[in-house]
């Protein structure tokens, strides 16, 4: 996973994307981590199936792309769950007077 969220970190830099509005494609990933086409169809079907990646449909029945819905929560082995809030950064709401 780590270096699947580094993959897309640079290339949507080096592309001046927003992170969240890269896509990229199995080919993409096999030539950036150097992994067989297996491995990559492997891990990509699973991490869609966690929800860390959404799967686009390509245009006209091409190839799919995915996104990366994981942003490097947990990177240093912290508890999180996808989706879910900090509750620390939520603000509480001022006292009604």
């Amino acid at each position: 996973m780590s270096q699947l969220h580094t993959f897309v970190s640079t290339q949507s830099k080096s592309v001046s994307v927003p992170r969240n509005a890269f896509r990229f494609t199995r080919r993409d990933v096999r030539d950036a981590i150097h992994w067989s086409d297996s491995q990559v169809r492997t891990h990509l079907d699973r991490l869609v199936e966690l929800e860390y990646v959404l799967v686009h449909p390509g245009r006209k029945g091409q190839r799919y792309v995915y996104e990366l819905l994981y942003n490097g929560e947990g990177a240093e082995d912290q508890p999180f769950l996808m989706g879910l809030l900090d509750p620390a950064k939520l603000k509480h709401p001022s006292s009604v007077p």
